[in-house]
């Protein structure tokens, strides 16, 4: 529906974002590099562009290598196919990993868990991305 409202309006005027993790079917979901390339083709398909504006990984993935999710995005990054990476619901630790793999894209948003109800962010993930560079979108 969103590709098809979309439809006639200037890319340039609106910010395209969504994420990557969640099941497309009872086999797929997850962060692979065959998820990614395969979830954001039907997402651009869907969604009727070639390129988003912000992919998000949706959770950590515990069943794939670090390294093969952010290589497999630095490639989607260079193909032209998103501007930018960021994640949600990621634990500190992950998210110091990521910005450690060399000749990776780097993430530049975090979409934590967050309200007056769960302010847990505040102590150690807003303070570490923001040394990270990374900004929250809460």
């Amino acid at each position: 529906m969103l590709g098809e409202a979309l439809a006639g309006i200037p890319r340039h005027s609106y910010v395209l974002a969504t994420k990557v993790f969640g099941a497309m079917s009872d086999t797929d979901q997850g962060l692979s590099r065959a998820q990614i390339v395969k979830q954001l083709d039907a997402s651009l398909k869907r969604l009727r562009t070639d390129c988003v504006d912000l992919y998000q990984c949706h959770r950590y993935d515990e069943e794939t290598p670090l390294e093969e999710t952010l290589e497999a995005l630095t490639v989607a990054v260079r193909q032209g196919k998103m501007r930018y990476v960021g994640f949600s619901e990621w634990p500190l630790d992950k998210i110091e990993a990521a910005a450690k793999v060399p000749g990776t894209v780097r993430f530049l948003s975090s979409q934590p868990q967050y309200s007056l109800l769960w302010p847990n962010p505040e102590k150690k993930i807003f303070p570490r991305c923001a040394e990270l560079g990374i900004g929250q979108i809460v």
